[in-house]
C-alpha cells in the first residue's frame, strides 16, 4: 500500500477498525488486510484480470459492521509495473440494531457459518443464501448462548458476477 485517501480514516473508524491508521497501513502489503482464503483468492483473481487485460474493473460489494450495512463499490485500475489503484467508495449506509454475529470480539464455539465475501449473505444450504438477520432467525441463533464463527465463501449469485470479469 503506497497511499490512502482522506476518506480512509472515517471508514476505518465507522467499521470498528480505528486502529488501522495511515501510518499502520502505508508500506504494508494489501494481503496483510485480506483474511480468509476464499476472499484472498477472489481478489487475486480480480487483480490478475486487471493486470492481464490492462483494463479497469468496477464492482459492488458489502462491507458490513455489526450495526451497519455498507453498500460499496471498488474500482481496480492498472498502473505502471503491475501496480494497481484501488478506489473504494460508499454507495449507501443502512443502520440497524447491532448484530452480534458480525462482532469480531464476540466469544465463539467451533462451529461455522459461511458468509459471502461480497454480499455478506449467509449460506443456509448449498444454493440458499440469506441476509444475516434472516439466518439468525431461521437457525434459531438468538436462543444460543454463543454464536457460530464465520468463514468466508462466495454465494452462487456473486460467483456468477465474477464470471463476467
Amino acid at each position: 500500500m503506497i497511499a490512502l485517501s482522506d476518506d480512509w480514516a472515517s471508514l476505518a473508524k465507522s467499521g470498528s477498525a480505528s486502529g488501522l491508521t495511515r501510518d499502520e497501513i502505508v508500506g504494508r502489503s494489501i494481503w496483510d488486510f485480506i483474511s480468509g482464503k476464499e476472499t484472498r483468492y477472489l481478489y487475486e483473481f480480480l487483480f490478475e484480470k486487471v493486470r492481464t487485460r490492462g483494463q479497469a474493473v468496477e464492482f459492488s460489494f458489502r462491507c458490513d459492521s455489526p450495526n451497519c450495512r455498507r453498500f460499496m463499490s471498488l474500482a481496480l485500475s492498472p498502473l505502471d509495473q503491475g501496480s494497481l489503484r484501488l478506489a473504494g467508495r460508499t454507495l449507501r449506509l443502512e443502520y440497524r440494531t447491532a448484530v452480534q454475529l458480525l462482532d469480531r470480539a464476540a466469544a465463539r464455539p467451533k462451529n461455522f457459518l459461511t458468509i459471502c465475501s461480497w454480499c455478506k449473505g449467509i449460506r443456509l444450504s448449498p444454493n440458499r443464501w440469506v441476509e444475516v438477520e434472516v439466518a439468525l432467525r431461521e437457525l434459531g441463533l438468538f436462543q444460543e448462548s454463543l454464536l457460530p464463527s464465520l468463514t468466508h465463501g462466495i454465494c452462487t449469485h456473486c460467483e456468477s458476477r465474477i464470471e463476467t470479469f
